[in-house]
């Protein structure tokens, strides 16, 4: 072929390239608007003037829902009045606050830290009781897996297993570029997996990134039902515009299975992460970055979005599926760090704002009625 003829087509196909690239931040946004969401019912604050924290979650059988975590003092909120275990003493010294990638928490070493318990009825609506343990007797904490350095040519590693209602095993991972074992048969590396469930594929990629994968394998062949990566894709209305249509990165910490089947996550996103019409954020639209923690559920076969959704100023999320939905526990500063900052998401709360440094957040969600 000449070379003159070459060039063209070369730059012809790049530009279809570039053209296919352009438009997924929308295509996804769009396709994933689609269809029955689950519904946000609820959302509130916990906390007095100093720092408090949720950092675990669950629902009993009762339907009670259950709030963990630690408060600094010296006040506490007082209704319902708490029950109190052991023997301490607020010293009054100032709250230890240390970094954790980006925000603040409480450190574990603080002399006044109080473990708690907050109870709720089954729909977020009001407080049933508050435990605590004594200024500086004992606090709670949630442990953390993972470590990377394990794949293909990118970087991998297992963050965590869960198992499912019907008896399969949710795998979570990571991985720092798109050839990761993940797209393979777990007994055969040299055996493709299939396609990500969502659609959603890395290449575009403008340097190494962090990718989340999602899993579903059965628990007796040891083989992929399904996969998906779950990643955002930068909008066309970018400042930079090389940047435009390419995928950007994300992590998921946190992720259960729900009574329905469906499979609920957390984590951080980059700019372009992909919302849902029920989303609680509204991302700028003048070109500036934004990140930080969302909460998302998809569908049982992975192949369609429920919610989703940034919580800004939220950090550290913890899940825990209930009898209809999802539960979501954090630690949240009331709001994040955007100029002008965005708040963190209220729906009928108990407490409508972040009373100190930072407070305890509760988000519940309620599966589509069809589910």
């Amino acid at each position: 072929m000449d070379r003159r003829l070459l060039a063209l087509a070369t730059v012809g196909w790049l530009a279809v390239l570039g053209d296919v690239q352009a438009g997924r931040h929308e295509e996804y946004t769009a396709r994933f608007a689609k269809g029955e969401k689950a519904t946000p019912v609820a959302a509130t604050f916990f906390g007095g003037s100093g720092a408090e924290e949720f950092v675990d979650v669950g629902q009993l059988p009762d339907g009670t829902i259950v709030a963990f975590g630690n408060s600094s003092g010296p006040d506490f909120p007082a209704t319902p009045k708490p029950v109190v275990l052991g023997a301490g003493q607020h010293r009054g010294l100032k709250s230890v606050v240390v970094p954790a990638k980006g925000s603040k928490q409480l450190a574990q070493e603080n002399p006044d830290l109080a473990g708690m318990l907050v109870f709720y009825d089954d729909k977020l609506s009001r407080v049933l009781k508050t435990v605590r343990f004594d200024w500086g007797v004992a606090s709670l904490s949630m442990g953390v897996v993972g470590g990377d350095g394990n794949g293909l040519c990118s970087d991998s590693s297992v963050r965590g297993v869960v198992f499912g209602p019907t008896g399969d095993m949710i795998v979570l991972g990571w991985s720092d570029g798109g050839n990761s074992v993940f797209t393979r048969q777990p007994t055969d590396w040299r055996e493709a997996a299939g396609k990500s469930a969502l659609g959603m594929q890395s290449w575009g990629m403008k340097s190494a990134s962090s990718l989340a994968y999602v899993m579903v394998i059965d628990p007796k062949t040891h083989q992929q039902k399904a996969w998906t990566l779950f990643l955002p894709y930068i909008p066309m209305t970018f400042e930079a515009a090389k940047f435009r249509g390419a995928p950007n990165s994300s992590t998921i910490d946190e992720f259960c299975g729900l009574a329905d089947g469906s499979i609920g996550f957390a984590g951080k996103a980059g700019t372009g992460l992909i919302q849902t019409p029920n989303a609680l954020y509204a991302p700028p639209t003048d070109g500036r970055k934004y990140s930080g923690s969302f909460v998302a559920i998809m569908t049982r076969g992975m192949d369609d979005l429920l919610f989703s959704s940034h919580l800004p100023g939220c950090n550290d999320i913890s899940l825990a599926h209930t009898k209809r939905g999802l539960i979501a526990a954090s630690r949240s500063e009331g709001q994040n760090r955007d100029d002008p900052p965005a708040p963190s998401p209220t729906i009928k709360p108990i407490q409508g704002t972040c009373n100190g440094e930072f407070d305890g957040h509760l988000l519940l969600l309620e599966s589509p009625p069809s589910r």
